[in-house]
């Protein structure tokens, strides 16, 4: 979930974009793959709080070798901001897949919080 405020004295519009990056990936990708975003309109003074889904899907890379979904083990940072060139909130959870490589698996385990990085107009509180 995530807070955002208009501090400002008009009311206006923000895009609020999710990404998920990992370094030292055991294949070549992104350094941050979009994984979510929502246009918030706001009036002068107001905030709202809404909330990303993240899944494995959000983790996963398709392997072309075995022709299937794998979720890489390791930690991922959580990137949050109104463009991939401007991340305001940062954060990191460490994904266990149940079994590899296989994407049918049932789910994974998050096992490292989200840490709360953000500036003090916009609050982070969950994630995953």
């Amino acid at each position: 979930s995530v807070k955002i405020s208009n501090t400002g004295k008009v009311a206006g519009k923000e895009v609020v974009q999710l990404y998920v990056g990992k370094e030292q990936a055991e294949v070549l990708r992104a350094e941050k793959e979009l994984k979510g975003f929502e246009k918030i309109a706001l009036n002068p003074g107001e905030s709202k709080e809404f909330s990303f889904t993240l899944d494995k899907r959000s983790f996963a890379y398709y392997n072309v070798d075995d022709k299937d979904w794998f979720v890489e083990e390791g930690d991922y940072q959580i990137l949050i901001g109104a463009s991939s060139r401007d991340i305001r909130l940062e954060g990191q959870v460490h994904v266990i897949p149940d079994t590899k490589p296989s994407f049918t698996a049932d789910r994974f385990s998050v096992v490292k919080e989200l840490q709360d990085l953000g500036r003090s107009t916009e609050t982070l509180t969950k994630v995953l």
